[in-house]
């Protein structure tokens, strides 16, 4: 049975949902064909799929409401003839939903991929209009237990509607690679001894990287650490400057954006995340898998994925002198740090696999066009037990 997917984007530049998106496509059988539309402009994410079938396009829509692009997507949904449309996060519930209901789709799915608590149902137009719509949407889903509650609690969604799946990450493509720490830090001119510590994502407010900056101000015997902040964002300049007139400056660094993650992952020696707001991570996920401890703050769905003290540490919030007090006992203590790492890759290969994560979309869709379809095949019963 052949099943068309139609994803509807915001953009499809670097970012959590579309490395999900794309790591979906890619691991798909060939039954399933997909199209992406971004209602704004496409991007850098285009490059990581690597199949030749897959039909892309972008909409060129500015900040603010354009009613015409309502009809511009219609017409393509029309033109494509998908069994499914999906639209992905709040910036495409609107027009994506109404065009794929005027074009007459059969089934509607909405994704949502962060932590809506604080980052989108504190708005009320915002809840009104998932309430008014619901009636059109036919599936949501949820990448973490935390966004699931959200949509069911905030937004009254029914939760027969509502699926969690967690995201997966390639374990074959993040991995402790010895060959690669030793090449990456030649090049960056990082010693041996060095203790690394590693953050990847967007140089935006959300991810909070002043928090680890006045964080690591207060770790004590701090000459031999390194911090790598791998990304670009509109905060750059004022992390740059931030650094530099803290005495930090020779030990922070800002990579910028960079094509060889898995590569720096492997390089390091933690991994921190000082989000204020996270759905599910897959930056978390990667440095699970390449076998680094983690110190993430506790928010959205990051406790699903670290257990404290089990397989990495979780602080609190914008707490920088916990986050210090943290940073000090991993550094001290290696081999606590490698029994952290050691789990947490082991967590990955069992339950975090980029083929069970397709395997249950495959599932999804397949329920949606007609097929056998119950909540369990789209969770991990023993997983999220493990973490509950």
């Amino acid at each position: 049975m052949s099943i068309h997917v139609l994803h509807v984007v915001w953009s499809f530049g670097i970012g959590g949902m579309e490395n999900g998106i794309v790591n979906v496509m890619n691991a798909s059988p060939a039954s399933f064909s997909f199209s992406v539309i971004a209602l704004s402009t496409l991007g850098e994410s285009v490059k990581r799929v690597h199949r030749d079938d897959i039909f892309f396009t972008a909409l060129n829509k500015n900040a603010g409401n354009d009613l015409s692009i309502i009809w511009k997507l219609k017409k393509i949904i029309q033109e494509r003839k998908p069994d499914i449309v999906y639209t992905h996060g709040w910036g495409t519930f609107f027009e994506g939903v109404m065009a794929a209901r005027l074009a007459g789709t059969k089934t509607i799915i909405h994704g949502e991929h962060e932590d809506l608590e604080t980052r989108i149902f504190t708005r009320r137009r915002r809840i009104a209009a998932y309430q008014l719509f619901d009636f059109f949407v036919h599936k949501y889903t949820a990448v973490s237990p935390v966004v699931r509650d959200n949509l069911h609690g905030t937004a009254n969604i029914e939760s027969s509607k509502i699926h969690t799946i967690i995201n997966g990450v390639d374990t074959r493509k993040f991995k402790p690679n010895p060959e690669n720490r030793k090449k990456v830090r030649g090049a960056l001119g990082i010693k041996e001894d060095t203790f690394v510590i590693v953050a990847v994502g967007r140089l935006v407010e959300v991810k909070n990287y002043a928090m680890l900056i006045e964080a690591a101000g207060k770790v004590k015997n701090r000459d031999n650490i390194k911090i790598l902040l791998v990304g670009d964002g509109p905060l750059r300049s004022e992390l740059e400057s931030k650094i530099t007139t803290s005495d930090l400056r020779s030990s922070v660094e800002i990579l910028g954006q960079r094509d060889d993650i898995p590569q720096l992952l492997a390089a390091s020696d933690l991994f921190v995340s000082t989000s204020t707001s996270e759905g599910m991570s897959n930056t978390i996920m990667e440095a699970m898998a390449t076998g680094l401890p983690v110190i993430a703050t506790d928010v959205g769905g990051t406790s699903v994925l670290i257990q404290h003290k089990k397989n990495g540490v979780l602080v609190a919030s914008n707490d920088a002198a916990a986050l210090a007090e943290e940073l000090s006992n991993i550094m001290k203590n290696s081999d606590y740090a490698k029994l952290l790492g050691r789990t947490s890759r082991l967590e990955c290969e069992k339950n975090m696999s980029l083929q069970k994560m397709a395997d249950n979309y495959a599932a999804l869709f397949q329920g949606c066009a007609g097929s056998e379809f119950t909540e369990s095949t789209c969770e991990n019963s023993d997983f999220y037990q493990s973490v509950s």
